[in-house]
């Protein structure tokens, strides 16, 4: 490990001068010589500067400005070193106060040891003047209160609509039951449905829906009945959607059912009860449908000898997309 050799000849180390700094300015030209390498100059001129102002003086260009003057320079020195020099002078006759030098290799070798030579340097500059409180300017501290803090903004809530019009598609599992029972879990449907909000709790709900009907009954596996049919749902539905970004929905009514093959015969008319659930995404809502109905009375397939009648209990477990229209005004 290298060693560094800090020399520090102080040359006057007593006050020699009679008059204190007024204006606490120190000029510090560009460090001047040749050392390790071109940054070695930018470096220590830097490091001047950053120590002069944590000592609260003021690093000028002009010399003119300043009382004293920090002068340093690089030179070579022996077994592949370098020695840096500074010096305090004073501007008025040109005279040095101090002499510091730090002999080196690498530039970076030094940082630790700067405040040192920094402090030894400062240390024969006299103190600067307090000012006289009588000759010094009134200033009046007012101490302001706080700003009030700025208000939430809050965002306005969506407004409702008279009209709500949706599409959806589902699943919707079926169980048949007559001597036996059956059920089938792929059945696959779309729907479109309208709902008019009169109230801002309430709802009436209507909607077409396209599914299929797959029955196969049970320990007759000859007997398999395929169709296709068109459900019309009809039910009040309770609004609960207290800040315009989600709803939820319980509801109950009825459908009609059609068969859209002629394969099978279902009983008119079906009750149903199901919940909705939806959150606002864009302009609209997405919503989740689940809902369990079931046959008001027996339907009813012929498999070409006789009648075979059956229940139907059916279960609905959708998703999909509603928009509003005609937005009410608010009050």
């Amino acid at each position: 490990m290298r060693k560094l050799f800090v020399v520090l000849l102080l040359a006057l180390c007593f006050p020699l001068f009679a008059q204190q700094n007024p204006d606490s300015a120190i000029y510090i030209p560009y460090v001047e010589g040749s050392g390790s390498g071109v940054e070695d100059n930018s470096y220590f001129t830097h490091l001047l500067e950053v120590e002069t102002a944590a000592r609260n003086y003021r690093a000028v260009k002009n010399p003119a400005a300043a009382n004293y003057s920090l002068i340093g320079r690089i030179s070579p020195y022996r077994n592949e070193n370098f020695v840096f020099q500074l010096e305090l002078v004073k501007n008025n006759d040109g005279s040095i106060i101090v002499q510091q030098e730090i002999i080196y290799r690498y530039f970076n070798e030094v940082h630790s040891l700067f405040p040192v030579l920094m402090l030894t340097m400062f240390s024969n500059i006299p103190e600067r003047p307090r000012e006289d409180p009588a000759q010094a300017p009134f200033i009046q501290v007012v101490t302001l209160p706080p700003p009030p803090p700025a208000p939430a903004v809050v965002p306005p809530r969506p407004p409702d609509h008279w009209l709500v019009l949706g599409a959806y598609g589902f699943l919707a599992p079926r169980i048949y039951t007559n001597d036996g029972t059956s059920v089938y879990f792929l059945n696959f449907g779309a729907g479109l449905t309208a709902e008019a909000r009169f109230l801002s709790f309430l709802s009436l709900e209507a909607g077409a829906e396209i599914t299929s009907d797959w029955i196969l009954f049970s320990g007759e596996s000859t007997d398999d009945f395929r169709d296709y049919v068109l459900e019309i749902p009809v039910f009040l539905k309770y609004i609960y959607n207290p800040s315009g970004s989600f709803f939820v929905g319980p509801y109950g009514g009825g459908k009609t059912t059609i068969s859209l093959m002629g394969a099978t015969r279902p009983p008119a008319f079906s009750w149903l009860a199901g919940f909705q659930y939806g959150t606002r995404v864009g302009p609209g809502f997405v919503f989740l449908d689940a809902r369990y109905s079931a046959d008001l009375g027996n339907s009813s397939v012929n498999n070409g000898f006789t009648d075979l009648e059956y229940m139907r209990y059916m279960i609905h477990i959708g998703v999909g997309y509603k928009y509003g229209f005609f937005p009410k005004e608010r009050k």
